[in-house]
């Protein structure tokens, strides 16, 4: 085990669901490859989550929960901290800014805080504020990937379109997976597709899914997916929320329909809808039959379309912005 250390405080809930665990384990195997051990620093950290991360070679930090937690993540032993949580107090920084050490703060629209020496803003169209002493990494070169998006075959575009992807990420609280099933419904018995449906591990409605699934043979459930880009491979098409999931159809080559289940998806789906790279049909909670029909079919039988989502995709996604980013932090030790 290496002695240089980097600490990630992030944390993955039914609440929050995962994305902001999955870009940070993205950066953390680019350390890892440059001599780093990272240690994941956490107040909410499923089982599985947790296994995963150990098994990855990630050391695990479970952080008390209260105001003590910030005093004791500046007392661990790190040569700088990767910042990835919205809602923590605004003296959250303080005591570790007294050690002097580095702070990336990775940030989806705003300025990062006080302090923070090196503000990473992943997405596309992405602007952060200047400040005196900030390094600003931004846009798609710095998309966190993990290492499985950047290896393998892109997606056959020549193939028949028999699998479509559904995922709304590792928790989807609000249960909209089963809406967009209920959409679809018509669209896949009619044109004989297999709606391959992720259940991430954080999913509360994983037992009301299962159900559901059981005596409908289109649908297809792969619960708490741990080759998420072998399964993507597997498709032709996918409708998905438009978090960093959007990037990862990027990097593989899967055209794409996509919706929002959070604030923070809107304008990443817009400006993915503007440059071409996906279907934009708004909030889940909107969602109409209709609409939903006609964008999957048209995606569906527009082999044109799909070519162009793919080439503006690749165009913007390499799949190693992860490895830049680690280049980077390790420069500013």
């Amino acid at each position: 085990m290496s002695s240089r250390r980097i600490i990630f405080r992030c944390d993955a809930s039914s609440r929050i669901g995962s994305g902001h665990l999955i870009r940070c384990t993205a950066l953390a195997h680019a350390l890892g490859e440059l001599g780093i051990q990272p240690v994941m620093a956490s107040a909410e950290l499923g089982a599985s989550d947790e296994a995963r991360l150990v098994s990855a070679g990630i050391e695990v930090l479970n952080l008390p929960k209260g105001e003590q937690q910030a005093g004791v993540l500046a007392g661990v032993s790190g040569e700088a901290l990767v910042l990835d949580h919205y809602h923590l107090q605004a003296d959250y920084l303080d005591r570790w800014h007294e050690t002097g050490r580095p702070v990336l703060q990775l940030i989806d629209s705003g300025e990062p805080r006080p302090g923070v020496s090196i503000a990473l803003n992943q997405n596309l169209g992405a602007q952060i504020p200047e400040r005196r002493g900030l390094l600003r990494l931004e846009g798609l070169d710095y998309a966190l990937l993990r290492p499985v998006f950047q290896r393998g075959a892109l997606v056959d575009l020549t193939a028949p379109v028999r699998r479509c992807l559904v995922t709304l990420g590792a928790a989807d609280a609000d249960g909209y997976t089963r809406t967009v099933l209920e959409l679809m419904e018509s669209l896949a018995r009619r044109r004989g597709l297999t709606l391959v449906t992720v259940v991430g591990g954080l999913n509360p409605h994983a037992d009301q899914l299962r159900r559901y699934a059981h005596d409908r043979p289109w649908i297809e459930l792969h619960e708490n997916v741990a080759e998420m880009a072998t399964l993507m491979r597997s498709c032709q098409v996918a409708l998905s929320t438009s978090g960093s999931t959007l990037w990862e159809l990027c990097a593989v080559g899967l055209p794409r329909v996509v919706f929002s289940i959070a604030a923070n998806q809107r304008p990443l789906a817009h400006q993915a809808a503007t440059r071409e790279l996906a279907v934009d049909l708004g909030w889940a909670n909107t969602l109409k039959r209709a609409e939903v029909e006609a964008s999957v079919e048209a995606l569906v039988t527009d082999l044109a379309w799909r070519e162009r989502q793919v080439r503006h995709g690749r165009q913007l996604v390499d799949g190693r912005g992860a490895q830049r980013v680690a280049k980077i932090l390790m420069e500013a030790l």
